[in-house]
């Protein structure tokens, strides 16, 4: 993890220097996932206080089963298809408000692929740590999973790792939540796509009903 130097902000929006980390970014080969994997695994039981960080399990069920913080209001009103795409994920997770997630996890809380650094096989550094929290690792898979959507092989096994060490339902809570948020992100950020996010989460959608 790096250390933040520097951080500040302006009227385009914040900053920070961290300190230079070993290593280089790869292609996510299963070779390379699989050492992700297992610093990953290294977060179970490590939750930091409720004082250092966001209670990730709190904030993503109320995004995902009470649509707050704006970001299903946002997919509702963006498009037809958007709006649909909300009925789709909804209805992966149909039933499922009452799942308890564990808070016993440290959770980086965006934990994509380009994320991390490797040297020599092994990860050397993970990047952007500032969302870090508490809650459950499954949603940190997740959002990996989400990354390697195009890399079929590197996909199905991270997949397969959530659903060994957690469960189908609590896969598709953390999965309807990563597919909410990345949508809602394009649509709100000047310049984003939210046409290819939008399909990005209709094939996400068509691997977890496969679960």
């Amino acid at each position: 993890m790096p250390k933040y130097l520097v951080t500040g902000s302006t009227d385009r929006g914040t900053y920070s220097l961290q300190s230079e980390l070993p290593g280089m970014g790869v292609e996510p080969t299963p070779q390379a996932v699989t050492s992700l994997l297992h610093f990953i695994d290294l977060q179970r039981n490590q939750a930091i206080s409720e004082v250092q960080g966001q209670d990730w399990v709190w904030y993503l069920m109320d995004v995902v089963f009470r649509g707050e913080w704006g970001l299903v209001r946002a997919l509702m009103q963006f498009s037809a298809d958007s709006s649909v795409l909300v009925t789709d994920i909804e209805n992966l997770v149909l039933g499922l408000q009452g799942k308890m997630l564990p808070k016993t996890d440290l959770v980086h809380g965006d934990m994509g692929f380009t994320q991390v650094l490797l040297q020599n096989g092994a990860v050397s550094g993970v990047l952007d740590w500032n969302q870090a929290g508490y809650g459950d690792v499954t949603q940190d898979l997740m959002s990996l999973w989400y990354s390697l959507l195009g890399y079929a092989d590197s996909r199905d096994l991270v997949l397969q790792q959530a659903l060994q060490q957690s469960d189908r339902e609590a896969v598709r809570i953390h999965a309807a939540y990563k597919m909410l948020a990345d949508v809602s992100w394009h649509i709100n950020k000047p310049g984003g796509d939210a046409i290819s996010a939008i399909a990005r989460a209709r094939i996400a959608i068509c691997l977890i009903r496969q679960t």
